[in-house]
């Protein structure tokens, strides 16, 4: 009898146990990436927390979202590009206070540290690969000296991130020029004028060693990119660097070099953060936005026989190579 009583207890308390985990709700797209990342993020934190999945489609909405943090009872959010981490900021309009109050984690979203800069429940992961990551990469693969890299930037959106990587650089060797496009005005027609004008000029990569393609929607936008930017890619003889791994591809023949996040370890990086909130209980107004870790390196060998670069073949082992 006393036997049966201690069983009983131990499976009420077990039983407790399950019931106590807490529970994450994982807002993302569809898409091969964001499977990665998420399937990443569950395998690690599963056994700890109760892990749920919300998949932003056309058909459903913010409301469906609120729906669903209500009813699963969420107490963190992990928020996969920049819809879902819309939606993360809408719920401080909540009129629940434990819903306006809900603390998050956002990736795979574009210029994250001006997205997030207002927001007091909302920490995360940079989806950017750093130029200072992307520039020395290149740099260990080439004989050739790279001490010049030219950038095309927004200062209303970038100045921050490209004041910062010019500083680092500098202590590398490498002078950063930074080519402010928003010259003659911010908008899209001005910024597209601006790119042809500029990118068509010979003096672009004339005077340098490498031109740094920021992962900027408005920059590449589908205009200046067929009409400007893989043009002058075919044309200058000069190293175009990224952090898009499909730039590279020999289709596309754009960049010669792309450092690209390595999501397997993205999710293994943002699980970490989730530990630190949920059980370590530190304070997302003391958590930075970190940096993206970990990084693949893509270099696209056709573009590098074109220019005839000399390269350091012992350097290659651990990169994606394709001819």
């Amino acid at each position: 009898m006393i036997r049966l009583y201690l069983i009983c207890l131990l499976l009420l308390s077990w039983m407790n146990y399950i019931h106590a985990k807490e529970n994450i709700l994982i807002a993302r797209r569809k898409g091969k990436e964001f499977k990665v990342v998420f399937d990443s993020i569950k395998n690690e934190i599963q056994n700890d927390f109760n892990v749920h999945e919300y998949i932003i489609r056309h058909f459903n909405n913010y409301n469906n979202f609120v729906d669903k943090v209500i009813s699963k009872k969420i107490d963190l959010l992990v928020l996969m590009d920049n819809q879902a981490i819309n939606y993360g900021k809408r719920l401080k309009f909540h009129k629940d206070p434990k819903i306006a109050k809900l603390n998050a984690v956002a990736l795979m979203g574009l210029n994250i540290n001006n997205v997030l800069k207002e927001e007091e429940y909302i920490t995360g992961v940079n989806y950017e690969v750093p130029p200072f990551t992307i520039i020395t990469s290149f740099r260990k693969l080439v004989k050739q000296p790279i001490k010049k890299v030219q950038v095309f930037y927004r200062p209303s959106k970038f100045s921050n991130e490209a004041n910062r990587a010019k500083l680092l650089l500098q202590a590398e060797g490498i002078n950063l020029e930074l080519i402010n496009v928003e010259q003659n005005g911010k908008s899209l027609s001005y910024i597209i004028k601006f790119l042809k004008r500029n990118l068509r000029k010979k003096i672009v990569g004339s005077n340098s060693d490498a031109i740094l393609v920021l992962s900027d929607s408005v920059l590449l936008n589908q205009k200046s990119f067929l009409n400007d930017w893989i043009p002058a890619s075919r044309s200058i003889k000069k190293p175009f660097l990224c952090g898009i791994e499909s730039l590279t591809s020999i289709g596309i023949n754009f960049c010669t070099f792309a450092a690209s996040p390595d999501h397997l370890e993205l999710g293994e990086q943002v699980s970490q953060l989730i530990y630190s909130i949920l059980e370590e209980k530190e304070k997302i107004q003391d958590l930075q936005i970190e940096q993206i870790l970990s990084v693949e390196k893509t270099l696209n060998m056709k573009k590098i026989n074109w220019m005839k670069m000399d390269m350091d073949h012992s350097s290659l082992n651990q990169i994606k190579v394709l001819r």
